[in-house]
């Protein structure tokens, strides 16, 4: 099977989100992302190349219909629907770990949910015996997070301001008021950083 058939159907809902907001209900910090993805062959570590930035990619398309991403930290549930036969009788099923690097990456970036995998404070991962009338496999990725740690990516810009660590903001900078905000956090981690080094002898 090609390529370009691994990936059959990807639907995203929604509880107290949506594509356009982090949030719908104003008094609820709470929000949680359920990506289902309907897979004709499962990607490991070991698989391919062209197969993992297929399946990447097809993530990430549709991620990117989602005009916000996560900065707080997340708890992430994987479940897979997967032929029990093909999990111990044959080398389809790989284990879960390899199968969830792929996905884990393709959750990551500019145009996927999480800036980084460091803010992946949990994850779980299980497999289910699926339906053996039913010819694919499928994958139900659970992603929680509090809807207060969220910015804009079209305004989505970052501050390096110690070795490779960065803070991330969503303001518009033509505006003075936010542009000095921006200057006084940075100095205030910058300080922060300072005075921790100096007490613990590590600056």
């Amino acid at each position: 099977m090609g390529a370009k058939f691994l990936v059959m159907k990807i639907e995203s809902r929604f509880e107290n989100c949506s594509y356009s907001a982090p949030y719908l209900v104003n008094e609820s910090g709470d929000g949680k992302v359920e990506l289902e993805i309907e897979l004709e062959t499962i990607v490991s570590l070991q698989s391919p190349k062209a197969q993992k930035d297929t399946l990447t990619n097809s993530i990430r398309q549709e991620l990117s219909k989602y005009e916000w991403l996560i900065s707080g930290l997340v708890s992430i549930e994987l479940h897979w629907y997967l032929s029990h036969q093909d999990r111990h009788e044959t080398d389809k099923g790989s284990d879960l770990d390899n199968m969830t690097k792929p996905i884990i990456d393709a959750l990551v970036g500019e145009t996927g949910l999480l800036v980084d995998d460091s803010q992946i404070k949990s994850l779980y991962v299980d497999w289910i015996s699926k339906n053996q009338s039913k010819r694919t496999s499928l994958l139900v990725i659970w992603i929680n997070f509090i809807n207060d740690f969220s910015l804009n990516k079209r305004q989505l810009f970052f501050v390096q301001y110690h070795k490779a660590i960065c803070s991330m903001f969503d303001v518009d900078l033509n505006d003075l008021k936010n542009l000095i905000a921006v200057k006084l956090i940075i100095w205030t981690k910058i300080k922060s950083r300072r005075l921790s080094g100096a007490f613990f002898g590590t600056e």
